[in-house]
């Protein structure tokens, strides 16, 4: 039983196999990239955008939950990376299920974790210069959708908080 989920959730062993940087050199190493133009021959708005893109990803747990989950093999990242995303999207649902955006602390923290998704897609178009190909086509467009489908699920809530995302309409009657 215990090789079937094993075989399930992590497929192929790759014995602790581990990519030459960790997520968090790599993502420095990116921003180096987009600062020294390696890649690209921006600058003036684009490039503050771009920076702005990279940095802004060591601000956020994505990032942490790869490079400690790393350490066991890159199947177990990419189950950590896929477990966490699954929590993203859980996150809004159970806001309005249990009716939690009352709560000020939970509608922060899911803020929080919305913003990580909002920067991390753009983050993926404008700033990738030294992200490698994906193991997986197909599962990077599964995670994609989750990800949209958290955005779509953090606007409800947002939407649930009541006026204050309601625009007013005035008459003159």
């Amino acid at each position: 039983m215990k090789k079937t989920v094993q075989k399930l959730f992590l497929g192929k062993s790759s014995n602790g196999v581990q990519a030459e940087y960790n997520p968090i050199q790599k993502r420095i190493q990116n921003i180096k990239s987009i600062w020294d133009n390696d890649h690209e021959d921006d600058n003036g708005i684009e490039k503050i955008f771009r920076l702005l893109l990279s940095s802004s990803q060591l601000l956020f747990p994505g990032i942490y939950i790869k490079y400690f989950s790393r350490k066991k093999g890159i199947e177990y990242q990419d189950l950590a990376i896929d477990i966490y995303i699954l929590i993203k999207v859980a996150f809004p649902i159970t806001i309005l299920i249990y009716q939690w955006y009352t709560i000020d602390w939970v509608v922060i923290v899911m803020t929080y974790l919305f913003l990580e998704t909002i920067f991390y897609i753009p983050t993926l178009i404008f700033a990738s210069d030294l992200f490698s190909r994906p193991r997986s086509y197909r599962r990077s467009m599964i995670l994609l959708f989750f990800n949209y489908t958290e955005i779509f699920l953090s606007y409800a809530v947002f939407y649930s908080l009541g006026d204050f995302f309601k625009p007013k309409i005035y008459t003159l009657v």
